[in-house]
Order: structure tokens, then C-alpha cells, then sequence
């Protein structure tokens, strides 16, 4: 079971001294909503796994911190009843914001001594968080969206980074429009990493 196996993971100390085992022991389970993605229809096996994470989060000595996506929040919800604190204890974890997204542009790259320019930052962003809209009728339009999405601020900053040269201090608009929109920087990145893979392992 699983409180069997972190027991033998933690010993017990000479002669089941139980003084050598540590205050408490956290368990993290990461992407937790795979638990319900991963044979979605073994509904038997998932509330065996729930009842023995219950079971070992009984020893008061044990924490658990599940992260999991917000959309899957109600289907845990059959399995709950297993968990000692039925997940009361919840931490919302937002999406990157214009502001936020400003400083993880400009932050590192100050660190390592580069001024990514208020204007660079301020026109990548807006890029990335730019959304196709539907009117009431019918029409689209671009609008300014709240949010960014991180993996693609990290794609389009790390190409933008490997494209700078070594004497270069500064990020201007000028490095933005360089590497074209924030698609031909996703697909540009995409080429590269397929391109590397296929080289390494010798696959078409």
C-alpha cells in the first residue's frame, strides 16, 4: 500500500525508535488532474488510489500538496470523501497579467545585465496577449487580451535572447520586429527543436 511503502521509505530508528523519523513528511503530487486524464474510464482503480492517499494522509504526520488544472476542480469531486480535508484548503494560482508579464521580461534580463527597454517589453506584450474577438454581429477583431501565456513569452524571449549578439547591452523594438510575429517565433522554435531531435537520434 502507499502508507506502507513511505513507511519503509522512512524508516523507523533501532528497535522501531520512532524518535529518528522526521516531524513531518510532505507528498507533492504535481499535474494532479492526470490521476483523472490517464484511463479515464478505470473508475475502480482511481478510488482505490484515492483511498490509499487518504488512508496514508491519516498519520497526522504526513502533508499533501496537490497541483492540478482549475477546469478539473468538479471531477474530483466523486473522490473527496477519501481525503481527510476533502481538498478544503485551496490556492487559486492566476494566469500572468500584462504587469506580470512586463516583469518576467525585464527582470532577468537585468540581472544579467541587459536592458530589455520599457518599450520592447511593453510592444512584446502586447503581442502575445493580443486575442481575436467575435462581435455581436458576427464580425472579429483583435483586441487586447488580459492575460499572457507564459509558455509562448518564454519560446518568443528565448529566441530573442539567442539572438542577440555577445556586445549587445540593450533590447530594443528593433530586436522585436527582427524576429517577425509571435506565430513565426512558436513555429521558428518548433523547427529548431524538431530539427535537433532529428539530428540526435537520426529520425526523419
Amino acid at each position: 500500500s502507499l502508507s506502507g511503502y513511505l513507511a519503509r521509505r522512512v524508516p523507523p530508528g533501532p528497535e522501531g525508535d520512532e524518535t529518528t523519523r522526521p516531524v513531518f513528511e510532505a507528498l507533492i503530487f504535481d499535474q494532479f488532474e492526470e490521476v483523472l486524464t490517464t484511463a479515464p474510464n478505470d473508475y475502480a482503480g482511481k478510488s482505490t488510489f484515492f483511498d490509499q492517499v487518504g488512508e496514508a494522509l491519516r498519520d497526522n504526520r504526513r502533508w499533501a500538496l496537490f497541483s492540478a488544472r482549475q477546469d478539473y476542480a468538479a471531477a474530483f469531486e466523486p473522490y473527496l470523501r477519501a481525503i481527510p480535508t476533502r481538498f478544503s484548503n485551496r490556492y487559486r494560482l492566476d494566469l500572468l497579467d500584462a504587469d506580470k508579464a512586463l516583469e518576467a521580461i525585464r527582470q532577468p534580463a537585468l540581472a544579467a545585465g541587459v536592458d530589455f527597454t520599457a518599450t520592447a517589453a511593453q510592444k512584446l506584450v502586447d503581442d502575445l496577449r493580443r486575442v481575436q474577438t467575435q462581435r455581436p454581429d458576427g464580425s472579429t477583431e483583435m483586441e487586447l487580451g488580459r492575460y499572457v501565456e507564459t509558455v509562448q513569452l518564454q519560446v518568443v524571449c528565448y529566441r530573442l535572447w539567442n539572438n542577440l549578439a555577445p556586445q549587445e547591452t540593450t533590447i530594443s523594438e528593433n530586436h522585436i520586429t527582427s524576429i517577425g510575429s509571435v506565430n513565426e517565433s512558436l513555429s521558428a522554435y518548433y523547427t529548431d527543436q524538431v530539427g535537433k531531435a532529428s539530428e540526435q537520434f537520426g529520425v526523419a
